[in-house]
């Protein structure tokens, strides 16, 4: 491979970088190669050197999206930098892949119930209201009207609170999972580079 030929094609895989972070990152490969030429290897050897521009791609992307994670845990940063670590090979895709859809479910499920805690009761309470309406909608919940009784309040109120806490609970838990997230796939991709 000539060395426009690595060079355009590392150009071609790092396209969604900003086109600044792209020209520094070929401006610092297009230096390896011209002083590795310099030092008398021919250009194919020198470009064979370096490796695959695919994986010299995916490495650089990962270095580029894992510290923006770090700084800025937004969605967007942490998915990039879940997506740039998978990118490192299959055993990574298990690797990462696995507890990032472990950690989602175990969030769905409890954001899930606290809004479940929260809403539940109350629909029940608007429909005890107007279970003697007379609308045939309405009437749906006439069956809860049973429930609205003094002793039916307190477990109502206390579904509420409790929907309330968990979800205080679980963003505080997303909070500390995101930050945790981003340092295992910080650590993943050192363990990949051989603890660079």
């Amino acid at each position: 491979m000539t060395k426009e030929e690595f060079m355009r094609s590392l150009g071609s895989h790092l396209k969604s970088l900003s086109a600044k972070e792209r020209a520094d990152m070929l401006y610092d490969y297009e230096e390896h190669l011209r002083v590795a030429m310099e030092q008398g290897l021919p250009e194919e050897e020198a470009v064979a050197s370096l490796g695959s521009p695919g994986v010299i791609a995916k490495e650089l992307l990962a270095d580029c999206e894992v510290p923006e994670a770090d700084k800025d845990t937004s969605v967007r940063n942490v998915s990039r930098a879940v997506l740039a670590t998978i990118a490192l090979g299959l055993f990574n895709f298990i690797v990462v892949l696995g507890p990032v859809l472990g950690i989602f479910g175990i969030l769905v499920g409890m954001y899930c119930t606290s809004v479940a805690l929260v809403i539940g009761p109350l629909v029940a309470a608007i429909g005890l209201a107007f279970a003697g309406a007379g609308t045939a909608f309405l009437n749906v919940f006439a069956p809860l009207a049973s429930l609205w009784t003094g002793t039916a309040v307190f477990p109502l109120l206390l579904a509420v609170g409790l929907g309330l806490l968990l979800l205080a609970f679980t963003l505080w838990v997303t909070k500390w999972l995101v930050r945790g997230l981003v340092a295992y796939v910080n650590w993943n991709v050192s363990i990949i580079k051989g603890g660079r």
